[in-house]
């Protein structure tokens, strides 16, 4: 870099006054590939590090293997680490049988779901053979349905305490849960206790009296629009059809308005039947 400075030429021709020899031409392009090098060394680096003190410390092919997928990221024009990937993830299939055996056995759910997430990875470039990959999920199923169906018994009594007290707000959020054990445990709706059905089927009330009123004031807030752009009148009985509901009374400032114009829209009808009646008439004396 400080070779490569504006007045080159004219150094090089003034030191040839003096009798001075030549001096060699700067390898500008060789300068360019050593510094584009280290350009694309650096963020490397770190990795690299990171690499070489896992096989120092002889780490699991897990970790391993996630140091050498971010290397190959950052380096896709080194051919060698793709190499070295695919016989590391070889390597871990083996691994990865014989952790999920030993997991099932000891009940180790959350080793099997970590299994179930690494083995579904779309960054494989050897990707485990179909036979692993059912292994772990078949085991990590089983594991979770047998853990839900645990938990769903213990709910109960919490269903219960709210369905007593008759806490809405929070039956909803236990129902929440309880949807989601029971989705783990695979569990049709047959098979619940006569105290999860009644606890249930009193949130269903809730819910579609909810919907109800929801919906009503939809309908509401459509004829006060409705209203807002002076509709026609049949229009209007249309959405106020819309609205009666043992969840809701249309308050009495609404009731006024659509009152009034009913009455203004009757009045328009009237007078124009009358106009339509006058007009037949001066056509006929014509």
């Amino acid at each position: 870099t400080i070779l490569d400075f504006p007045e080159y030429d004219a150094w090089v021709d003034y030191a040839g006054q003096f009798g001075l020899g030549a001096a060699p031409n700067l390898m500008i392009d060789i300068a360019s590939e050593l510094n584009e090098a280290y350009s694309a060394e650096l963020p490397l680096a770190e990795l690299l590090r990171r690499h070489r003190i896992s096989a120092l410390a002889r780490l699991p092919l897990a970790p391993r293997i996630a140091i050498l997928r971010r290397i190959t990221r950052r380096d896709q024009d080194n051919p060698i680490w793709k190499t070295d990937l695919r016989a590391f993830e070889k390597a871990r299939h083996a691994e990865l049988r014989k952790e999920a055996a030993v997991a099932e056995r000891d009940g180790a759910i959350d080793l099997l779901a970590e299994l179930d997430r690494e083995v579904s990875d779309p960054d494989w470039l050897q990707p485990p053979p179909r036979a692993i990959v059912k292994m772990v999920a078949d085991a990590f199923r089983k594991l979770r349905m047998q853990q839900a169906r645990v938990e769903l018994q213990e709910m109960e009594p919490e269903l219960a305490v709210a369905f007593t007290a008759g806490n809405v707000e929070q039956g909803r959020e236990i129902r929440e849960r309880w949807r989601g054990l029971a989705n783990d445990a695979e569990i049709e709706l047959e098979r619940f206790s006569d105290t999860v059905t009644e606890f249930l089927d009193w949130l269903e009330e809730y819910d579609r009296e909810d919907q109800g009123i929801t919906d009503v004031r939809a309908a509401v807030e459509r004829l006060e629009r409705a209203i807002d752009r002076k509709v026609s009148l049949e229009e209007l009985q249309r959405l106020s059809r819309d609205v009666p509901s043992t969840y809701y009374e249309l308050p009495s400032y609404l009731l006024n308005r659509l009152s009034e114009l009913r009455a203004v829209v009757m009045r328009r009808a009237r007078r124009r039947r009358r106009g339509l009646v006058l007009l037949v008439a001066v056509v006929l004396l014509v």
